[in-house]
């Protein structure tokens, strides 16, 4: 039997997933809190009479928010369609931030570098996720369906507690909080302009079906959650291609499967292919494999990808020496 999400329930993925895009919350569930205690009966007060009237503004009173101006994120191509990024949305509005300098740059590139490495784990260690990712999880998530919208929500846990990016360099002391503040609005700017924009597409596109700029709305906040995963995925089976044999080599097979896995790591390994023939052929090759067979894959190739990048480090401060 097929049961039909509520209301309440797309709402409350809704805001679970706009809350924690770029603002710095993970959390998928917020606890209720408790019913108001009845008041107790108060004497009668009687005010004391008022003072005479302060013409003077006080040192300490709020003044209004400054508005700083920055390069907003939210460009239109000749056709009228909002640019996508090709970095995650937090990283363009660093870009953009008038709050961030060349110095802090320098602070927040080893931040970054270690995110990348925090992803490409959680990329291994959910690579069954990462496979039905590949194979369209979000593209055909229907959210009128409870199971469904509920199964992709759990798949995708491992991602979302990762926090963001906004939230990594805060805790790293590398952004202050007016930085992150700038940074969430520059984001969330582009966020909202991207959301409305498939929205009204898939309204257009599908007129006679419910929900269906709702539909399209979750699903491009489920995509922005998965950038760095998908990123991360895609370039490590790209460049798994230089250590392929040396990596297949090392895995337990069957004559059968190792016959079959050859001539797709031959078929992997052409001359002329792009970067997308690349890791198309490499997903195909990387599923002719088991779970254990393909997290093994992927941990080894890190392994010597950062074996090479230590000794290639060590030799340049060698040579500066």
């Amino acid at each position: 039997m097929m049961f039909k999400a509520s209301g309440s329930v797309r709402v409350s993925v809704m805001l679970a997933l706009a809350g924690g895009l770029l603002a710095g919350s993970t959390s998928m569930a917020q606890v209720a809190p408790p019913p108001p205690v009845a008041p107790t009966p108060t004497p009668k007060w009687t005010p004391p009479p008022p003072k005479p009237r302060q013409v003077k503004l006080q040192q300490n009173q709020a003044q209004p928010e400054e508005k700083v101006p920055y390069d907003s994120l939210v460009e239109f191509d000749d056709n009228g369609k909002l640019v996508e990024l090709a970095e995650p949305i937090e990283v363009a509005a660093l870009r953009n931030n008038p709050y961030v300098g060349a110095k802090t740059w320098q602070l927040i590139m080893p931040v970054l570098g270690e995110r990348q490495r925090e992803v490409a784990r959680a990329v291994i260690d959910n690579i069954d996720v990462m496979i039905e990712v590949e194979e369209g999880l979000v593209e055909n998530l229907d959210i009128s369906d409870s199971v469904q919208l509920g199964r992709v929500t759990e798949a995708l846990k491992p991602f979302a507690s990762l926090g963001n990016i906004n939230t990594a360099l805060q805790n790293a002391n590398v952004l202050s909080r007016t930085q992150v503040k700038m940074n969430s609005e520059i984001g969330q700017e582009y966020v909202k302009a991207m959301s409305d924009q498939v929205a009204a597409q898939a309204r257009e596109a599908l007129p006679d079906i419910e929900n269906a700029g709702q539909s399209a709305m979750i699903r491009y906040w489920f995509s922005v959650l998965l950038w760095e995963a998908k990123d991360s995925f895609h370039r490590q089976l790209i460049k798994s291609i230089k250590t392929l044999d040396g990596v297949l080599s090392q895995l337990e097979m069957s004559d059968d499967q190792r016959s079959q896995v050859e001539v797709l790591a031959a078929a992997a390994q052409e001359e002329g292919l792009s970067k997308d023939d690349i890791f198309s052929q490499m997903f195909t090759l990387l599923k002719a494999l088991d779970g254990t067979q393909q997290r093994d894959f992927l941990r080894k190739t890190m392994e010597i990808r950062t074996e090479k990048a230590r000794r290639s480090a060590e030799e340049t401060q060698d040579d500066d020496k």
